[in-house]
């Protein structure tokens, strides 16, 4: 069983969005995603959030965090396990921590809030009004005895909780990519059919061939069709997709462009990438390698 990379809460927000009605659930991850965006954080692809519609208060609140990891997760996730070993029968549990506290309803985390010398009296009475119920317990909790449910929280609700976090920004890399050999199979299919239409017309009129050869007129769709037929990018990129998924690495961006693809791959270990590199050589070319420390990922962009 992994460790579990636990997120600072001082890493974590939160923030509630008042609704009239719980929205369509074909249409609430979109409705989350844009309010998210609108906000005033600093998004990446790492971003990720989960999510609670409170019926009381009809009120959708959120938890926003970095997952550098799959294992990564908010600390506050633990008190779960705490709820479920020690009160299982209390309904809303207030945690009050050092510098912050978080309101737990039916097991579900709904807000985490800085402390700025508020009492227990006033985070309750906050917690009360803000969500129409009343607090079955209060809870004062070190984070020091909070780390000690990793194991109850992995073996109970890690996976549960896997499935109800979603990325704030969606990877559309793959998406592109998709699109992109669409296109690209409509154009070869039109090649292929211009090519045998002007075989056809080559033997009725030679005279006719000859003379637009002789001009040096070239269609210039036939002329990047003879580039795929030579160069293989798409052959050379599937290759390149199937080491990746080998070295578990992610792509950033995914890029054609005047006849070369340039992606934009990262991964916290260096020897990943450098391997990916290795396996490619044949046809891969390095632009450049950076390291950001505050999210300890290592970035390179290559060319093929």
């Amino acid at each position: 069983m992994r460790q579990l990379q636990l997120i600072d809460p001082n890493l974590t927000h939160s923030f509630q969005i008042k609704v009239t009605q719980k929205i369509l659930h074909s249409q609430e991850l979109t409705f989350l995603r844009t309010h998210i965006q609108n906000q005033d954080f600093l998004l990446s692809e790492l971003s990720y959030f989960c999510f609670y519609f409170h019926p009381p208060s009809l009120s959708y609140d959120i938890v926003l965090y970095e997952k550098v990891d799959q294992n990564s997760i908010p600390m506050v996730f633990l008190c779960k396990s705490y709820i479920e070993k020690k009160l299982p029968n209390s309904q809303s549990v207030v945690f009050l921590f050092e510098k912050h506290f978080c309101f737990y309803y039916q097991q579900n985390l709904v807000t985490l809030k800085k402390i700025n010398n508020a009492s227990s009296e006033d985070i309750q009475s906050y917690i009360e009004q803000a969500y129409k119920v009343k607090v079955d317990s209060f809870v004062p909790l070190g984070y020091g005895e909070l780390e000690k449910y990793q194991k109850e929280y992995q073996k109970r609700f890690l996976a549960q909780d896997q499935k109800t976090t979603f990325q704030v920004i969606k990877q559309k890399s793959f998406l592109y990519f998709q699109y992109f050999t669409a296109v690209a199979t409509i154009v070869l299919l039109f090649l292929l059919y211009n090519i045998y239409d002007n075989s056809k017309q080559k033997q009725q009129n030679s005279q006719n061939i000859q003379t637009l050869s002789q001009s040096k007129l070239k269609n210039p769709i036939q002329e990047q069709y003879q580039y795929f037929q030579d160069k293989k990018p798409i052959k050379r990129l599937l290759t390149f997709l199937s080491d990746m998924e080998k070295y578990k690495i992610k792509v950033k961006q995914l890029k054609y462009e005047k006849g070369d693809f340039t992606a934009i791959v990262f991964d916290q270990k260096k020897q990943n990438l450098l391997q990916l590199l290795q396996s490619n050589v044949s046809y891969v070319d390095m632009e450049n390698i950076s390291y950001t420390k505050q999210k300890n990922l290592y970035t390179m962009e290559l060319q093929f």
